[in-house]
């Protein structure tokens, strides 16, 4: 089984993806340097995969997980966004790289990707448990969502969309 963990190479090789304002961040972070130079500290908690600085000085929080897991997915950002909000930083954007196909169990229930028009990705994660549904949000701003084999075609697109070079 592969390691997914947000290691250096596949935050800035493998998943990283610009922005159509905002461009390729500037900086970008791993789990490990998460934690050993962002926030300085957990306090047991668990963080997200990668977090990337972009020039505007804003941050995106990113975990990657399977289909079946975006409770998990959710519940990490949300800590990581505690812990980043309490060092000052300016968390503006939520992403959940996602793979699979597996649309069973509980978590699937509750949880559903959504194509939308309010994301660069064009999906956000949905709550399917509210009355009419809604996206999942952290702090009033949506959590959004790209499946993992899709982010070559969206960085390309972006790239030549907004004429941003490539990172």
């Amino acid at each position: 089984m592969p390691n997914y963990e947000g290691t250096t190479e596949n935050c800035g090789k493998k998943w990283i993806i610009p922005l159509p304002n905002e461009g390729f961040p500037g900086e970008i972070y791993s789990s490990k340097e998460i934690i050993d130079k962002i926030l300085s500290s957990t306090n047991g908690k668990k963080n997200c995969d990668c977090m990337w600085h972009y020039k505007s000085c804003k941050w995106m929080l990113v975990e990657r997980k399977g289909i079946g897991k975006l409770k998990k997915a959710i519940e990490q950002l949300r800590e990581t966004y505690k812990e980043a909000k309490n060092k000052n930083k300016n968390v503006m954007y939520f992403l959940v790289i996602y793979s699979g196909k597996d649309k069973g169990g509980k978590e699937w229930n509750a949880y559903d990707i959504k194509d939308t028009k309010d994301s660069p990705t064009g999906k956000v994660i949905w709550n399917k448990r509210s009355t009419r549904g809604k996206p999942v949000e952290i702090d009033g701003k949506p959590i959004w969502a790209i499946k993992e084999e899709d982010i070559e075609h969206y960085r390309k697109k972006i790239e030549k969309e907004k004429n941003i070079d490539e990172y």
